[in-house]
């Protein structure tokens, strides 16, 4: 399954690209789940990005590995990749894009997906929407603050 998010954005594109870091990815991270972020190696091939998602009474990993990452004055973007999953997943890609435009940047999260085993497709489906359907306003509201 697929997700796709773009946010434009009144900002320089070499901003954004700049700001793109723990700081963004600890702002952006959600009240529920509650989210430790335990390693954060940057946005290039091979660093690796260690969460912790908290619940209740209980706890996950994620860790995933950034298997892509191209710069151009236009684009620039990177793919983080799952290695370590919470059970409601099997597989996981996210890319991370910045395209440069005349008028500011736009950010793109392009997510596809697998759901794990005895979890329901359209149900985590759901839940990783509700969690990035509210990214758009977030990075409006970040990039205004960080100019």
């Amino acid at each position: 399954m697929k997700l796709r998010f773009e946010t434009l954005l009144p900002a320089k594109f070499e901003t954004v690209k700049s700001k793109f870091n723990i700081q963004l990815l600890e702002y952006l991270s959600p009240i529920f789940p509650i989210v430790k972020i335990k390693r954060y190696d940057g946005n290039l091939v091979n660093d690796q990005i260690h969460i912790q998602l908290g619940f209740i009474l209980f706890s996950w990993n994620w860790i995933s590995n950034i298997s892509v990452f191209e710069s151009n004055l236009n684009n620039w973007y990177f793919v983080d990749e799952g290695l370590q999953l919470p059970p409601f997943l099997k597989k996981w890609a996210h890319k991370h894009e910045i395209q440069n435009r005349e008028n500011g940047a736009i950010i793109v999260d392009e997510i596809e997906f697998e759901a794990g085993r005895f979890w329901p497709e359209i149900f985590v489906k759901f839940m990783l929407w509700m969690q990035f359907s509210q990214r758009p306003a977030m990075y409006k509201k970040y990039f205004k603050q960080v100019k």
